[in-house]
């Protein structure tokens, strides 16, 4: 489990997520899945598919990144 923060900014709200079972159902392995959420790789693709798997409108969850 990895607490995300909804908004990288405020850093004020957090979700709980299996990085995991994300990482399965979007088809990303599970280490390139953490370097994405802690920011050492940035992938507009991966992060796409992060922020609809969760259900998160991507600026919510990336900010303007």
């Amino acid at each position: 489990m990895i607490n995300i923060p909804l908004n990288h900014r405020a850093q004020k709200k957090f979700i709980k997520i299996d990085v995991t079972a994300l990482a399965r159902h979007i088809g990303l392995s599970r280490t390139y899945v953490s370097l994405v959420l802690h920011g050492h790789k940035k992938s507009k693709r991966a992060r796409k598919l992060i922020a609809e798997a969760l259900g998160i409108p991507y600026n919510e969850l990336w900010g303007d990144r």
